[in-house]
């Protein structure tokens, strides 16, 4: 019987999209972890995989997060992604369950050319909604408001598997977190 101890620091290589406890020289380090655990890995064309830890392990390109899997763990992911090349941007809240390791779940509609423009992890449900977004979208004729603003507590906390919600329609200059002292009524 092994004793599971976090003996381990899980390193990641962004540059090549590899994670384990043996890329001391390559990687940068994450967290602790035992040789046990597994890693989770979202990257930017909207994918998400657990594998088992290792000394090196693929976990994929263009990676937006990196983590150690904990189960009794319930993190609540937000994440804005624009569907296709010049599709509108959904908009969704998810948590993990049950998975099975070393499976790919594609969390967005699966369009070629799909990419997640903002990913956040949140430890409990009133801190994902309290996320507050302003989206400035690009100028184009007729349209007069280009900052939207957007609170993820709109949006319910789904399934891996579930879509999202239509967020715009018109292509995204840029996101960014508003300021503490936002009111959206007020506008600024």
């Amino acid at each position: 019987m092994q004793v599971v101890a976090a003996t381990e620091t899980l390193y990641v290589d962004t540059k090549n999209g590899f994670a384990g406890y043996g890329l001391k020289k390559d990687g940068e380090p994450v967290e602790k972890c035992s040789k046990l655990d597994d890693v989770i890995s979202f990257t930017q064309d909207g994918k998400m995989r657990v594998v088992k830890v290792a000394d090196k392990v693929f976990v994929g390109q263009k990676l937006l997060r990196v983590a150690v899997f904990r189960k009794d763990e319930d993190l609540i992911y937000s994440m804005i992604y624009r569907d296709g090349r010049d599709g509108p941007l959904m908009a969704k809240r998810f948590t993990v369950g049950g998975i099975t390791r070393d499976k790919e779940y594609d969390l967005t509609k699966g369009k070629a050319g799909t990419r997640v423009v903002y990913f956040a992890v949140h430890k409990t449900d009133a801190e994902s909604a309290a996320q507050m977004l302003l989206v400035h979208l690009k100028p184009a004729l007729r349209m007069r408001n280009l900052i939207r603003p957007l609170s993820f507590s709109e949006f319910g906390i789904k399934s891996l598997s579930s879509a999202g919600n239509l967020m715009a329609k018109h292509p995204v200059e840029k996101i960014v977190r508003a300021p503490k002292d936002y009111d959206p009524d007020l506008g600024a």
